[in-house]
């Protein structure tokens, strides 16, 4: 059970970071960063522009 620390930032800053396994696609992560608490603050209704996912390392949301 390989997993690492996925690094969430919004526009480009660092904001939190989660547990992930090793295999996670973009949808699975997108999905999982979606459900936080803190990330829901950051969006706060806003749409995303661009989210750039670098596979076993970050997810970036730009608004």
């Amino acid at each position: 059970d390989a997993t690492f620390i996925l690094v969430i930032q919004v526009n480009g800053r660092l904001r939190d970071s989660a547990e992930a396994p090793v295999a996670i696609s973009e949808e699975e992560a997108r999905s999982l960063v979606f459900s936080r608490p803190k990330i829901k603050k950051y969006m706060a209704g806003k749409e995303p522009k661009k989210i750039i996912f670098v596979p076993r390392r970050l997810i970036n949301i730009v608004l």
